[in-house]
């Protein structure tokens, strides 16, 4: 078993300089002109075998195999306790399997034979309980909720999509980019809007009551929502994009990373963009560390190590908690996932808890969920080789399945 060695940090004085970034306005005419386009998408695709309930190009549904190379090693454990997480599981196991939902009272239930080439969660009628948009190759863009089967939106597969509250109303839209097409969201009840957009953004975050867009070195970045249309926030095109709350207002503001310029926060309050630092970041995570209310931020820096800076006070905290740069990482309770890969395996940390090895196998894919519903999370884990398993703070390492998903999300879509 490897472990990383903790006990040498390196301590990097971050140079801060007066530099700004450049705000002057985007006059192109060309980036707000409308074109006429099927907001619809056209006709829907009606096969009869896509909402099918047999199961296609397989036996039976896919389940947890008997092999003991699947005992993954269990680590330490440390109790975090969260309320309010998503207690269920949708899994894309590819074009072997399709698309799956895992919850633990119900089991596996195939969704879909066909996998999906891209979904997301939204709640678009605002009852609480998430519906599943995806996108499947050859037959086009599809819902689903608790109370109905698959319901096709579009024929037109998107390049990108997020869920967002862009009107205000507490009901989530679908933002969704069509190449040829341009930018539309669609409202339940309501259907596609017209285009807001004819130009595709490189990328998208949910923010406030709208949406960032990033549209790269050509016009910059920009925020939407209805009311109050399109807003210029820099010219620069972004690298990284986060959006958090950092003063406990309960409205997010932004971190955002920019080649040349460094790292930024931005408050929409005064328009402010405050330089945080001089080195562009790896990888940025906000999670509220300390329980106070405000999102601290988790940032790593190639050649430097692992920080959390601290917003109030634009404090950076020293010494790094950690010199080695993670694979991946990802919000878990008050603190992080990290995926150190094969060198060193699969870690957790809190301000609390400090560091705990979770396991010394090379981690895959990671989310948090509170699969029991106890309120506390867990932490759903592919490993290549051993399958898919979860941790749960009692009883350690549980199997879930022999199969590593391409793709899986959290999600509350039953009652």
């Amino acid at each position: 078993m490897k472990h990383i060695a903790f006990g040498v940090f390196l301590i990097v004085a971050f140079l801060f300089s007066p530099a700004r970034l450049c705000l002057a306005g985007m006059e192109s005419e060309n980036y707000r002109v409308p074109r006429s386009v099927q907001s619809g998408g056209g006709a829907f695709m009606s096969s009869e075998n896509y909402a099918a309930g047999a199961t296609l190009g397989q036996a039976s549904p896919i389940g947890a195999s008997s092999s003991e190379n699947y005992a993954v090693h269990a680590g330490f454990w440390v109790s975090i306790l969260v309320e309010g997480f998503k207690d269920e599981l949708i899994l894309n196991f590819g074009s072997a399997y399709g698309l799956y939902q895992y919850d633990q009272s119900g089991g596996w239930k195939q969704w879909n034979t066909v996998n999906p080439s891209q979904m997301v969660t939204v709640d678009l009628n605002g009852g609480g309980r998430d519906e599943l948009v995806a996108a499947f190759t050859g037959y086009g863009l599809y819902k689903k909720d608790s109370a109905n089967d698959w319901h096709p939106i579009n024929t037109v597969n998107p390049e990108k999509m997020i869920a967002a509250d862009i009107d205000g109303d507490g009901k989530d839209e679908l933002i969704a980019g069509f190449n040829g097409y341009g930018l539309y969201y669609y409202d339940d009840p309501g259907g596609w809007s017209l285009p807001i957009n004819t130009l595709l953004p490189d990328a998208m975050v949910r923010y406030r009551h709208g949406v960032i867009c990033d549209y790269g070195a050509a016009y910059g970045l920009w925020s939407y929502n209805t009311p109050g249309g399109w807003s210029r926030l820099n010219l620069e095109d972004p690298g990284k994009i986060v959006a958090a709350d950092l003063d406990g207002d309960g409205e997010d503001e932004l971190i955002a990373s920019f080649v040349d310029w460094g790292l930024y926060t931005y408050d929409p309050a005064g328009e402010i963009w405050q330089q945080i630092n001089t080195v562009v970041p790896d990888e940025i995570i906000a999670v509220d560390i300390d329980g106070d209310g405000n999102d601290e931020v988790v940032i790593s820096f190639t050649g430097y190590g692992l920080y959390v800076f601290e917003p109030e006070g634009l404090i950076w905290q020293q010494p790094p908690i950690n010199t080695v740069i993670p694979e991946a990482m990802i919000r878990f309770g008050n603190g992080i996932a990290v995926d150190f890969g094969a060198a060193y395996g699969l870690w957790v940390w809190s301000q609390e808890g400090k560091w705990q090895l979770k396991n010394d196998a090379d981690p895959g894919r990671m989310v948090a969920v509170d699969i029991d519903i106890d309120g506390v999370e867990e932490l759903v884990v592919s490993f290549s080789g051993y399958g898919l398993w979860y941790y749960d703070d009692t009883d350690g390492w549980q199997f879930l399945n022999g199969e590593i998903p391409d793709d899986m999300k959290p999600i509350n879509f039953y009652p």
